[in-house]
């Protein structure tokens, strides 16, 4: 069995390496081996496999044998007389077999080009054609639909498939020919979907590829997360035992991430039956009200969760998961089934904020013993599992308002008519989608900057924010209240793009828009009393807002 103890970095090595100012897109394997507990240990499982220095397939690797294979492709880059600045086109099918080469290139100083798998051989030679490349590393799929069209691209020099002899060999790079990155210096290239016209590439730098992970990894010393005294506490509601009759502890893996990731075990509360060690009604809602996140762990039979489930669900209502993440653990479902969709309706209902991501898994390790490739695999998704749900207690505890904050004092009186005159302002005009914090600010008289941080102060909420709630409280009105199209009503409450539009709300209300109608149509959704009230705009919980527009919401 792989445990996240072998190969999860402590909260203190993973703040060591965002802060770390060598990493980046060009040496992140490199520095990650560095920073390993357990190098040689099982850290990814590939599908399809990956053809190693011999020649064979392989699947599982540590980040040593990451590196090391990683090491033996830049000698073979290097001996087709590959350099600093060269590109390199790959056209493969998508796998884990791309971040191989890309990473094997960097280290050399050479830039990969990335192109979609799927994209259709027309649109990968206009873009190998504005690429320039030196190398083409295809497979024989790709190779034919390229149909040698390839062999007229002016500065490519040669075309390398998987079929195309034995693997790179055993040769380690010597550090004199490793490249040293500045941060601006170009690592790769891929594309843009072309779905707005032909696809255009798009340049990734050594410091850039990583800016994602490294400020969420910086939000552990002094973000969100870190502000939760530290280590956010957990609580696992589950419909199962901790241990089994015999002693065993089911879900170990389960227990063990989240203590890693939060650095502080989570408590496990079983409900069921009174007599049969399942937690009181008191202590379930005291548990739940104190924690800062929850896992609901459930059996799935006949494709519904267990009663026990439903009946702590009952008893959490009226509070105490108001506006706190929850991660749905599923046991014996399929990734698609009704019950998890079920739960996440009830959920909404109780105004609990349910992470995009389910788990599943078949069942407790005492019942069913899985490969060795299956576990690996379990083990990166419940990984991604824990830090999605403690990125979401983290940004919910981060938006909350401070229990601390203090009126404003009498002279400000004068700011505050000027806020509540962009306030009338906004609420008159949300639904514009050319609504912008400079606009408002105009309207208070106020530069934006001065504004921005002037809202927030009075208000408890950022610009955006407040915007977003007004248009989701008005597109839930117009889901319940009128036929109107989905794509209708995103233009009606101020979005010029759907997805952007079924993102936001999904963030909001835990669901799609049309899942939300059939759900209340079917008579499963909140209708009404969950909704935030519209008299006092400071009195109302924050929202969760998803990737935007910056200042246009």
């Amino acid at each position: 069995m792989l445990s996240a103890r072998h190969t999860l970095l402590p909260r203190s090595a993973r703040i060591a390496l965002a802060r770390d100012a060598r990493l980046g897109g060009g040496n992140l394997w490199r520095t990650a081996l560095e920073y390993s507990r357990a190098p040689d240990a099982p850290l990814l499982v590939s599908d399809p496999p990956l053809v190693v220095e011999d020649g064979t397939l392989r699947r599982e690797f540590g980040i040593a044998a990451l590196d090391a294979l990683a090491d033996a492709w830049s000698c073979h880059y290097l001996d087709r007389g590959v350099r600093p600045r060269d590109r390199v086109a790959l056209y493969i099918e998508d796998s884990f077999e791309d971040h191989l080469h890309l990473a094997a290139l960097a280290r050399i100083g050479a830039i990969a080009v990335v192109l979609n798998g799927r994209l259709p051989p027309e649109a990968a030679l206009g873009l190998l054609e504005r690429a320039d490349p030196v190398g083409l590393y295809t497979d024989p799929a790709h190779l034919e639909l390229l149909g040698g069209r390839h062999r007229a691209l002016p500065g490519l020099r040669w075309t390398h498939t998987r079929a195309d002899g034995a693997g790179p060999g055993n040769a380690r790079l010597p550090d004199r020919a490793r490249y040293r990155h500045a941060d601006n210096d170009p690592v790769f290239l891929c594309h843009s979907s072309g779905t707005t016209g032909r696809p255009k590439l798009v340049t990734w730098t050594h410091r850039q590829s990583v800016a994602g992970t490294r400020f969420r990894h910086r939000e552990l010393d002094h973000g969100p997360v870190a502000r939760i005294n530290d280590s956010p506490a957990v609580l696992i509601i589950s419909d199962t035992p901790e241990y089994s009759a015999g002693g065993t502890q089911l879900f170990p893996g389960l227990r063990t991430m989240i203590g890693t990731v939060a650095g502080r075990r989570p408590e496990w509360l079983r409900v069921g039956p009174a007599g049969h060690d399942a937690v009181p009604r008191e202590r379930l809602r005291a548990s739940a009200a104190g924690a800062h996140a929850l896992v609901l762990l459930t059996a799935v039979r006949n494709n519904s969760c267990s009663g026990e489930i439903k009946l702590a669900l009952d008893q959490l209502a009226d509070g105490p998961v108001r506006r706190k993440p929850v991660g749905l653990v599923s046991v014996g479902a399929v990734q698609s089934s009704h019950a998890v969709d079920h739960l996440r309706v009830v959920l909404a209902a109780l105004d609990a904020v349910v992470i995009p991501g389910a788990l599943t898994v078949p069942g407790p390790p005492a019942v069913t013993r899985l490969p060795e490739t299956r576990v690996a695999r379990q083990h990166g998704m419940l990984s991604g599992f824990v830090e999605e749900l403690l990125w979401f207690t983290g940004r919910l505890r981060a938006d909350a308002p401070s229990p601390t904050t203090r009126p404003e004092p009498p002279e400000a009186d004068a700011v505050a008519e000027q806020v509540d005159t962009a306030v009338s302002f906004i609420r008159e005009r949300f639904a514009d989608n050319e609504l912008t914090l400079g606009l408002a600010a105009r309207a208070a008289h106020m530069s934006k900057y001065h504004f921005s941080r002037t809202f927030k102060r009075r208000t408890g909420h950022r610009f955006i924010d407040f915007v977003t709630e007004l248009r989701m409280e008005f597109a839930r009105s117009l889901l319940l209240e009128s036929n109107l199209p989905v794509a209708d009503i995103c233009v009606k409450v101020g979005y010029r793009d759907l997805s952007h539009f079924q993102r936001t709300f999904k963030a909001t209300y835990s669901l799609s828009p049309s899942v939300f109608r059939s759900a209340a149509q079917a008579g499963l959704a909140p209708i009404g009393s969950e909704a935030p009230e519209k008299e006092h705009f400071g009195a109302r919980q924050p929202v969760l807002c998803a990737p935007g527009e910056g200042s246009r919401p």
